[in-house]
């Protein structure tokens, strides 16, 4: 498996995607409107070594944090992790998460041949929908509360 260490910041036409590590982790922190002791857990987990890249990206544009997008930690053995995303209220409507998550996943095609990417979406939350699908995500399944959504790489680099 290939590591995603050795990258710590993408960027796009207009965004630039850190990712989450010792040295950025006092200003995102900082970001937030409250204190939360389980945000900062999360966020000093994702920062372990091995988890680096398959942890927190943080969404900037022109230097000012406008969100997140994270992974639920390198592969695993089936090839799989999962994919999640938060744009701050002002930023939404504008793209920003499909130029990340496109971003995201391009560069994931570039250093796994095989693996599949898992995304789920509020059954009433029709943006994500949308979003996800407009990147070539397939709905496989539902529930009372979630549509599930997974997204193939096979060793072609997929740009939407």
């Amino acid at each position: 498996m290939k590591s995603a260490v050795g990258i710590q910041q993408l960027r796009t036409e207009r965004l630039k995607l850190d990712a989450l590590c010792a040295q950025n982790l006092e200003e995102v922190l900082s970001s937030y409107k409250y204190d939360s002791k389980y945000i900062q857990e999360v966020f000093k987990q994702h920062m372990m070594p091995d988890r680096i890249g398959y942890g927190t990206w943080v969404l900037k544009l022109e230097d000012v944090i406008i969100g997140e997008a994270s992974l639920s930690g390198p592969p695993n053995r089936n090839h799989e992790i999962e994919i999640g995303y938060h744009i701050e209220a002002p930023f939404r409507r504008q793209g920003y998460a499909h130029e990340a998550l496109n971003c995201l996943l391009s560069y994931f095609s570039e250093i796994h041949p095989k693996l599949t990417v898992k995304a789920l979406a509020l059954l009433d939350n029709t943006v994500s929908q949308h979003l996800l699908e407009s990147l070539n995500f397939k709905c496989i399944d539902k529930d009372e509360s979630y549509y599930y959504y997974q997204y193939e790489i096979n060793g072609v680099i997929t740009c939407v």
